[in-house]
Order: structure tokens, then sequence, then C-alpha cells
């Protein structure tokens, strides 16, 4: 791993950070105890409801998000009908989303406030917070999506690095970003 993505995150970036990050979090929690209402009852009701080792067994709507309602159901059966509790793991993955947004556009741009501005447009986004607070398995999705996207960028990266030293095969960084794309 190169230096550049080894230094400290300045103490005005982390601070800025952090407080994106309780902004975020105030911002769901305001609506995350509201009543359950549909998909999110659907769930509850159809699927949750079934023994665990039925739910994978059950895929009739496209929309049933099988891991996320095995994680439901499990809370269901544990601490019952509660909408904060159900609505929980979504919520962590909206925070981990606007997170994560922040470490990807720093190792793409090499720019921390960057990094901030996209984590502080994720977090008051409308539909970002609508699917941090809703007990359907798309936030999720979009998390996995984030990570994986994340660590293609880290390993492009450190590929990259590791490779400007070999000159008998890439004569500059054209030659380099040019076999990348052609990779991909």
């Amino acid at each position: 791993m190169s230096p550049k993505f080894l230094s400290p995150i300045p103490k005005s970036i982390l601070l800025s950070f952090i407080a994106v990050i309780i902004l975020g979090t105030v911002i769901r929690l305001v609506a995350i105890s509201v009543p359950l209402y549909g998909d999110e009852l659907a769930t509850i009701s159809i699927w949750a409801s079934m023994p665990l080792l039925d739910i994978p067994t059950h895929y009739e709507y496209p929309n049933n998000h099988i891991f996320h309602t095995l994680v439901v159901a499990t809370i269901f059966k544990i601490f019952g009908l509660d909408p904060f509790l159900i609505r929980t793991p979504v919520l962590i993955c909206g925070i981990g989303s606007i997170a994560l947004a922040f470490f990807t556009t720093h190792r793409i741009t090499r720019n921390f406030h960057a990094g901030l501005a996209v984590s502080l447009l994720i977090a008051i986004n409308g539909g970002h917070i609508f699917y941090s607070t809703n007990a359907r398995g798309y936030m999720l999705i979009l998390l996995i999506g984030q990570y994986i996207f994340h660590r293609l960028i880290v390993w492009i990266d450190e590929s990259k690095d590791s490779l400007r030293g070999s000159k008998e095969f890439f004569y500059d960084d054209w030659h380099l970003d040019t076999t990348y794309i052609c990779i991909f």
C-alpha cells in the first residue's frame, strides 16, 4: 500500500466526518419508530413469521430479500414486534453506507474534502434516509454493493502501485491506465 493512504486523517476532517455521521444518524432516528406499513408488514406477516429454515425456500416475490428477512425474523422472534428493533439492521447499514462513501471517495480522489462532501450528500439524501428507515432489504443490498465497489477500487490501486515498477511491461502511466481499461 502506498504511503498516501497511510497518512492519518487530519483532526478537523475527522471531527467533520463524525459530525456528518451524527447528523445522518439523527435524521434517520426521527422516523425510525413510526408504525410499520406496506412492504414492511408483508415481510413480518408473511415471511418473518415462518420458521427460520423455511424462509430461504419461499421466494415467491422478488422484493423479499432472503438474508434481510432472516435477520428480521430472528429479531422478531426474540424481541417481538418493535418497529425500532425491526428497522435497526437497515439503520446500521445506512450509517455504514455514509461512512463507506467517505472512504471510497477519498480512495478515488485522494481528497478528504471530497469524501466529506459525498458522505454529507448521502447523509441528507431523501431516498437514502427512506431506505435506511424502512425495514426492507434494499439498504443491505446497497451497502454490500458499495463494499464490493470499494474493495475493487482498493484492489485496482494496490495492483497499480505494485505494477509501477515493471517498466518492461508498462512504459508510462498512459499504458498502465489503458491496460486497466482493457482488462475491465
